[in-house]
């Protein structure tokens, strides 16, 4: 979806089985301006857009996200929209641990994730530059935790 303003629909991808979401969330400007906000999805509009995409794609085995579509999510959760059951069994998320992504907002974003999956096996953290020695140390220890805690082999690549 490059050009929020227009209406998307997923094909029906029942058979699918692998799918990557590689989001790059920009907050529209007029949420943060007086812009008329009529002619641009609205806050709910998104979080809807993203939960249907999920239920559409529930069925997957393997899935790639990114740190944006993790943190619209949680959002969505937040405002009470229900996260799908997903039945995906290799789970791979594409993160660069910053300021804005520390390693225990990532952890967060995980157990939404585990929460909601019965069927997963593998979780994949790929990490990409930006990582320091700490961050590291701390998301190792966050993974081994997780890991236990679900019963899922966590993988930081």
């Amino acid at each position: 979806m490059i050009d929020s303003t227009q209406k998307y629909s997923l094909v029906d991808v029942s058979s699918l089985i692998e799918a990557n979401i590689d989001t790059i969330y920009f907050l529209p400007r007029f949420w943060c301006t007086q812009d008329d906000s009529s002619k641009y999805p609205s806050k709910d509009d998104y979080q809807v857009m993203m939960q249907t995409m999920l239920e559409n794609l529930q069925n997957v085995e393997k899935l790639t996200v990114v740190l944006s579509f993790l943190q619209m999510l949680s959002v969505a959760e937040f405002h009470g929209v229900p996260f799908p059951t997903l039945k995906v069994k290799t789970l791979t998320l594409k993160t660069t641990i910053l300021q804005s992504a520390v390693p225990d907002l990532v952890a967060l974003f995980v157990e939404l994730l585990l929460r909601n999956t019965r069927t997963l096996k593998t979780l994949a953290i790929q990490l990409r530059s930006c990582l320091n020695t700490s961050n590291y140390d701390e998301l190792s220890q966050i993974a081994l935790t997780l890991s236990h805690k679900n019963k899922v082999s966590i993988v930081l690549k």
